[in-house]
């Protein structure tokens, strides 16, 4: 497996299911993935701000250095629903934004997984590149995406999980 990720996680639930990978590109915001049916939803950093991200049940949220673990609508969510995990990777997590935030960490720690992928796979893809690629390695039979995609050339796209002002 390219991806590790502690023993406490739940590999075996996932084989042949379907899987839908939402990340904060602008297609996340311009086109229907509600209608797609599958077995497991996951999403990343500030998936919260965006309503219709807020609003799904999540099976697992990858969160790292530049997240504010104090924001009142990660917490909300995370309390609303209390069967989503949390997913740190290691090499996108720095010591200090642990020891900072030990009060999000003991609370949500029955849920918190800590992982690793491949050197290979570092560096500015983002965190939903690698979830597809952590996706694959777990064995789902279908990976659906969306919002795993940039900005046009005049920047007038905005992140899905931002608001415009």
């Amino acid at each position: 497996m390219d991806f590790f990720i502690d023993e406490n996680f739940n590999y075996k639930q996932y084989s042949g299911k379907s899987i839908l990978i939402i990340g904060g590109g602008p297609s996340t915001a311009e086109v229907n993935w509600k209608n797609i049916d599958v077995d497991f939803k996951w999403s990343c950093t500030n998936f919260f701000m965006n309503e219709s991200i807020f609003e799904e049940k999540l099976d697992l949220v990858s969160l790292g250095n530049l997240q504010d673990f104090k924001d009142r609508r990660l917490l909300d969510y995370l309390d609303i629903n209390p069967d989503c995990k949390v997913l740190f990777e290691q090499n996108y997590l720095y010591p200090a934004t642990l020891s900072n935030n030990l009060d999000f960490i003991n609370k949500y720690k029955d849920r918190i997984h800590y992982g690793q992928l491949e050197k290979s796979y570092t560096g500015i893809v983002g965190p939903p590149a690698r979830m597809i690629t952590l996706a694959a390695n777990l064995g789902f039979k279908d990976v659906y995406f969306v919002g795993v995609d940039g900005f046009d050339p005049s920047l007038k796209n905005a992140h899905a999980f931002t608001k415009e002002d």
